[in-house]
């Protein structure tokens, strides 16, 4: 009965992890859409002789840095919360599932 216990636990980590490699490859992907191919398509749409290219241009840069600074504190915080769960299933499924 323990050792099935312990299993269970055992799964429900490998399940919680699974769910951070979701989200940072999620997170990846949209920082590379973002800080690659939306440039490449800002150049494409926009021409330099359209009279809002300077004010798009710096419109995009400011919501560079805020995406950047956004993402790692959300980063931080998020993934902190999440590895400090997964540390208490491990912890938990060490100690023979808490019975």
């Amino acid at each position: 009965m323990k050792n099935s216990h312990i299993n269970e636990n055992a799964y429900e980590t490998c399940d919680y992890i699974k769910k951070k490699h979701r989200i940072l490859i999620s997170t990846v992907a949209i920082i590379v859409l973002f800080y690659i191919l939306f440039p490449i398509m800002l150049t494409n749409f926009i021409s330099e002789q359209n009279k809002y290219f300077l004010p798009l241009a710096w419109g995009y840069i400011l919501i560079l840095f805020l995406l950047t600074w956004g993402i790692g504190i959300w980063h931080y915080f998020f993934m902190k919360r999440f590895n400090r769960s997964i540390e208490e299933r491990v912890k938990q499924t060490n100690e023979g599932g808490g019975q």
